[in-house]
């Protein structure tokens, strides 16, 4: 699909709008762009985020689906609904189930493993969250979020008594950081 230049800096708007804190005019900028150009699905995932920021999880919600049914394959908007349904408290099946797609076609997105990690632990899956954990800080050792994802689990696992999970990140981890042991 061609975009005509003024439409991609209409998109770059949105986009900065965003970054400047001005969800508003963000949001004008992209429905704008979304009403030219409805089969982009860079623009509903981005009409997504925006809505989202903006606490506006239902419309956050549609627009992301409609990214997902343009293209079931973006990852970014398979994440952004995992997100969007944690937050209007769906199933966490249906929260895992959009994380796990999103890593299905993206195995190295550490946003989606760190996001994914939540309702494992809450679903008591330890083994699970310990290894994609420790997956994420071989992917990513330097990445503020993986690292302090990394050491609040392994707190939670050697509190808990979970020693196999410990066991395992520890493992990613001397294996990810060697001088940080």
């Amino acid at each position: 699909m061609h975009v005509a230049k003024e439409d991609e800096e209409l998109y770059a708007q949105a986009q900065s709008y965003v970054a400047l804190g001005d969800k508003d005019r963000a949001l004008k900028a992209i429905d704008e762009y979304v009403s030219r150009y409805t089969e982009n699905e860079c623009g509903w995932t981005e009409k997504g985020r925006i809505h989202f920021e903006r606490g506006e999880y239902p419309q956050g919600l549609a627009a992301t689906k409609q990214s997902l049914h343009v293209n079931p394959y973006n990852t970014h908007a398979w994440n952004n609904l995992g997100i969007l349904l944690n937050r209007t408290k769906a199933p966490l099946t249906e929260v895992k189930t959009a994380f796990a797609n999103a890593l299905h076609f993206d195995p190295y997105n550490t946003a989606a493993m760190m996001n994914l990690i939540g309702p494992l632990v809450l679903q008591k899956e330890y083994a699970e969250a310990a290894a994609l954990t420790a997956n994420a800080i071989k992917l990513r050792p330097d990445k503020p979020l993986v690292l302090a994802k990394t050491q609040e689990l392994l707190r939670e696992f050697m509190e808990g008594r979970d020693n196999a999970a410990a066991k395992t990140l520890l493992s990613g981890w001397t294996a990810a950081r060697p001088r940080d042991v």
